[in-house]
């Protein structure tokens, strides 16, 4: 921690990071502080820190340590996902799919899970996986979601084993 608010305090945007990650949820000893933990994410993002980028999205967007404000937190996602974070990349297709801040687009939303996907982020690789099924967004691809799905849960994504039962009962029906 000491060594992490020097490097910090010289403006170091990987310290700063690392700063706030440890005071947000409380970690390693450190009593959560989440007022200063987004003071150093938002000391990093000034340095186009990606990984605080994306913290700072999802503060905002889930209204933890500051008010909910979603516009707010697109624009930290967006940040952070055109500098190749797969979590707002995944975050960016959510919104796209979901289409209720930003205008529904099975097309873009598929891109961007792609994106989250090819950086091995597990919840891209379901999220595609499930448009692949269904042909949303491009072309069914069932044999390349099956794949999608084995990734992701191999990586410990929760729901995708039981996905994965699901597709392998419907492919003996």
């Amino acid at each position: 921690m000491a060594c992490y608010k020097q490097a910090a305090t010289l403006d170091l945007a990987s310290a700063q990071f690392a700063l706030g990650q440890l005071l947000f949820d409380g970690a390693a000893g450190v009593r959560a502080d989440k007022k200063r933990a987004l003071a150093w994410f938002q000391a990093a993002a000034r340095h186009e820190h990606p990984g605080a980028l994306y913290a700072l999205g999802r503060a905002y967007d889930l209204g933890d340590g500051v008010t909910a404000d979603q516009q707010l937190a697109i624009g930290f996602y967006k940040s952070a996902a055109l500098l190749d974070d797969p979590a707002a990349m995944v975050a960016m297709g959510t919104y796209f799919y979901e289409g209720a801040i930003l205008p529904k687009d099975p097309t873009m939303a598929r891109r961007w899970f792609q994106e989250g996907a090819n950086r091995s982020d597990p919840d891209g690789m379901f999220n595609l996986a499930a448009m692949m099924i269904r042909g949303e967004g491009g072309a069914a691809d069932r044999r390349q979601a099956l794949a999608l799905m084995q990734q992701a849960a191999a990586l410990g994504h929760g729901k995708s084993a039981q996905a994965l039962t699901a597709l392998e009962t419907s492919r003996l029906d």
